[in-house]
This record gives structure tokens, C-alpha cells and sequence, in this order.
């Protein structure tokens, strides 16, 4: 890639500009969810400090999942331990499986700042990030690859007084399960991502063994794609 390129995909990248007030704007916990649509009862369940026991789903369909909600992927219940909007149609269903105060330290929280209640979340949708998308492309393309879906996967610490910090990196596996689109269920899907400190695309690999699902361990987030 060449380097303009690489600096107008990193200035996109970086952006924090994603809904952010919908992570911070009265959380909802939900029991469970399938794509964009809430199904079974509502639930207050496990949440962080800054979320609350209500649930609901706008007219769209955004729907801001808390910590330890059941979600549905590709059919199967799951608990996502972090929270957050999850928004993406382009998979069948994300969650976040390792423990989350795990989560929380290799984002760079210390105890004393979860002590003063900064949190975790996630905001996962669609990806509109046209560099991004290109850029992931042509990198697919070099190794054979094509791409099925392009989503958005950031994580951000959010203090109590509503500061939002993204975290492109963290100083952990951070392990993630999505529901691969129906049309490449079976295949052998990879996940890529740019990383922006090192302006090389990540490979992450499927660790599950459920055809219709994609588990990664992953310690880059931004715009991801599902390649196969």
C-alpha cells in the first residue's frame, strides 16, 4: 500500500466518531438478542456501573446490549461478558466471551480506575469506511481471499464522567465470536484487520469449530473483514 494511502486509512481509523453517545446515553440490558431484534424477556442481569437495568429497541432497530446479556449467534445463545450498541447486520450476531475485567485490563484500566467507574464497551455495526474497506480489498485479494462483510469493531473505555477513549490496541487477546453471513457458513473464514501502529494487515483465524460461526483472539480493532 502506498504511503498516502496508508495515512488517509489510518486518519479514518482512528475516528472515534461512531455513536459514541449511544454507549454512554442510557445503556440498556437485554436478554437476549438476534442481529438487530430483541427476543425473549428483558432482563437486568450482570451489568457494569454505568449501565442500567432497562431494555428496549429504537424504531431502527439499535439495540445497546449490557455485560453478561445473552445474545443469539447463528442461532446458539451465548453471553457476551462486555456490553455496548451492537448494531452490525453484516454478521449473525457478535459477542465477547473473555472475562470482562480481563477485557478491561488489557484495555489499560487499573483497578483504581474501575474502582472509579470506568468501563468497557463495545460499539459493533456495519462498516461505511471507504479507505478501510478498499485498503482491506486489496490486501484480501494479494492472498487469494475475497470478503463477504465489513464491520466496525471498536472498543472504548468510557470514565463515569462520560470521557470516551478508543483502544485500537489492547495488551491481550481479547477473544470474540460473530455469526458468519449465511452464504460462506462452512467455509474457511479468516477475519483481517489493519493495524494501526504497525500499518500491516492482521490475520486472525477462525478457533471454533461450529461452521456457521468465526471465533477470533484478537488485540487489533477498527474495521474488520470477513474474508474466505
Amino acid at each position: 500500500m502506498k504511503k498516502a494511502t496508508l495515512n488517509k486509512v489510518f486518519a479514518s481509523a482512528l475516528a472515534v466518531a461512531l455513536c459514541v453517545p449511544m454507549l454512554v446515553v442510557n445503556p440498556m440490558t437485554v436478554n437476549a438478542v438476534s442481529g438487530n431484534t430483541v427476543s425473549g424477556n428483558t432482563s437486568s442481569g450482570s451489568t457494569s456501573s454505568s449501565e442500567s437495568s432497562s431494555s428496549s429497541s429504537s424504531s431502527t432497530g439499535s439495540v445497546t446490549v449490557g455485560s453478561n446479556a445473552t445474545v443469539v449467534i447463528a442461532g446458539r445463545n451465548v453471553t457476551t461478558t462486555v456490553g455496548g450498541v451492537f448494531v452490525a447486520t453484516a454478521v449473525n450476531g457478535a459477542a465477547i466471551t473473555t472475562p470482562y475485567a480481563s477485557v478491561a485490563t488489557a484495555a489499560g484500566l487499573s483497578q483504581a480506575d474501575i474502582d472509579a467507574g470506568t468501563n468497557v464497551r463495545f460499539y459493533i455495526c456495519n462498516s461505511t469506511n471507504k479507505a478501510m474497506k478498499d485498503a482491506l480489498k486489496s490486501a484480501a485479494e494479494a492472498t487469494g481471499k475475497n470478503v463477504a462483510a465489513y464491520i466496525n469493531v471498536d472498543l472504548y473505555t468510557i470514565t463515569k464522567k462520560g470521557a470516551v477513549t478508543a483502544i485500537r490496541n489492547t495488551a491481550a487477546p481479547v477473544t470474540m465470536t460473530f455469526g458468519l453471513p449465511g452464504r460462506i457458513a462452512g467455509s474457511n473464514a479468516s477475519i483481517m484487520c489493519v493495524d494501526s501502529t504497525t500499518g500491516k494487515a492482521v490475520v486472525m483465524e477462525d478457533t471454533d469449530t461450529d461452521p456457521r460461526t468465526i471465533t477470533v483472539d484478537a488485540t487489533v480493532f477498527g474495521v474488520y473483514a470477513i474474508v474466505y
